[in-house]
Parts: C-alpha cells; sequence; structure tokens
C-alpha cells in the first residue's frame, strides 16, 4: 500500500511546485508576468503592486533577460528619482 501512496506523491509534487511564481515576477490583471524596465518601473512607482520592489531587482539582476547596460543605468537612475 505504501508504494501507490508513495508514487502518486511523487508524480504530484511537480505539479505543486510549478503552480507556484517565480519571483520577481509581476501579477498583472491575474497573470504572473515578466517584467520589462517600463513595467516595473510603472508598478514601482504606483506602489499598487506588492511585487515591484522584486520586480526592480529582477530587471537589475537580469533575472529574465538580458538588457544593456545603458538601459539597465537608465532604470536605475529613474528608480533612484
Amino acid at each position: 500500500m505504501k508504494n501507490p501512496v508513495l508514487s502518486l506523491l511523487v508524480l504530484l509534487l511537480p505539479v505543486g511546485a510549478g503552480a507556484q511564481p517565480t519571483q520577481g515576477m509581476l501579477l498583472v490583471e491575474g497573470v504572473w508576468q515578466i517584467p520589462t524596465p517600463a513595467t516595473a518601473l510603472r508598478a514601482f512607482v504606483e506602489h499598487e503592486n506588492p511585487d515591484a520592489d522584486r520586480a526592480a531587482v529582477a530587471v537589475l539582476r537580469q533575472v529574465f533577460n538580458t538588457r544593456p547596460a545603458a538601459e539597465l543605468d537608465a532604470f536605475a537612475a529613474e528608480l533612484g528619482r
């Protein structure tokens, strides 16, 4: 009896793990989205999205996409204002 239960748990583990949003993504209208500098800055300035800080950090650390240094510098300067 232990083997079928263990097998079921092993099969369901990836489903539960995959349902978690990736840290640094933004919840926009009920959908998790990868932040761009523009969307992260808008969320940060508007203070309406609790994940805005993490999204800004994800953009600066280039977690999801790589960006040119000039674009990241401009984004960081806007965040500093």
